[in-house]
């Protein structure tokens, strides 16, 4: 689920994992994953910049925070990756306006609005290539790792494709590198009866010709395109893009749960700032918490 949140190929900047409780909700030092209390202490807000996106957002959220609440399920996060817009993944600006150490060009703007683009999303926003999309996270740069010390590394960056492809060579996979003298034995019966997990093919963009029905994102990687600055004229700049999703799904509020919550107040805590609460009052908590970092 968490990859899935980031299937893109822009660079996450920032990742946050919101609960909507304070209680023990900031990062440590070094955590590349920030928590409530983090965001609020550094005030950022995000501003949606389709019309009519942030309504949407937080009734889909709503819907979801609800049908959790009938199941019994609490303690999940909001995770939430930033895409800073004035770079692409390579380190040029989409629009031009840098070069080389991030200098803005003579006459660049570091804060410019859709307007100076004549309101072109496409030319704002840009998109530079026509590969098939992967996350670009942890996970996925250690597959190309692994592809490109292989050897196979004319496959775009479809990683997954580059190992398959090694695999079938024969190449020093993890089981060829441990065989030692039992190589070319048989495996046991109860090895030989758990299947290989099946690569997954490669994801193929295909262009269609009906709307979309997402009032949010009209991205392919379902990022929504904001701002991350409000200037003084009430205009917006310093464009970004939001990936985020419900993560953290399997939790039912059990009878070790409903202990904590006991402890936990009998300890002093307020029952607004712990996150061990009932799934009605975690999902309302969770919903108002992200309601309001998300402007008009």
């Amino acid at each position: 689920i968490m990859r899935s949140v980031f299937h893109t190929q822009k660079k996450i900047d920032r990742v946050w994992d919101l609960k909507g409780s304070r209680a023990g909700r900031r990062a440590g030092a070094g955590d590349s994953v920030q928590k409530d209390l983090d965001i609020l202490e550094e005030g950022r807000r995000m501003r949606f910049a389709r019309p009519g996106a942030r309504a949407a957002f937080l009734e889909q959220l709503a819907r979801d925070a609800t049908f959790m609440a009938r199941l019994g399920i609490m303690d999940y996060s909001l995770l939430l990756g930033v895409h800073n817009g004035e770079e692409d993944d390579d380190g040029d600006d989409d629009g031009d306006d840098e070069v080389d150490g991030g200098a803005p060009k003579a006459g660049g703007n570091p804060y410019e609005t859709p307007r100076d683009h004549g309101n072109n999303r496409k030319a704002f926003f840009g998109k530079k290539k026509e590969e098939p999309e992967r996350s670009n996270t942890p996970f996925r740069r250690g597959i190309m790792q692994r592809a490109s010390t292989a050897g196979d590394t004319k496959v775009g960056n479809d990683g997954f494709r580059a190992l398959e492809v090694h695999d079938a060579r024969g190449g020093s996979s993890a089981r060829e590198a441990g065989a030692g003298d039992s190589a070319g034995a048989s495996p046991p019966p109860a090895l030989r009866a758990i299947p290989e997990s099946p690569v997954p093919p490669p994801v193929v963009k295909r262009k269609s010709s009906m709307p979309s029905s997402n009032a949010v994102s009209l991205r392919e990687d379902g990022g929504i395109e904001g701002y991350g600055v409000r200037l003084e004229d009430g205009a917006l700049a310093k464009r970004e893009i939001y990936f985020c999703g419900i993560i953290d799904i399997l939790q039912y509020y059990n009878a070790r749960k409903i202990g904590e919550t006991v402890l936990r107040k009998a300890a002093g805590n307020s029952g607004q700032d712990i996150s061990c609460v009932d799934p009605e009052t975690y999902g309302k908590r969770f919903v108002k918490f992200i309601s309001k970092l998300v402007e008009e």
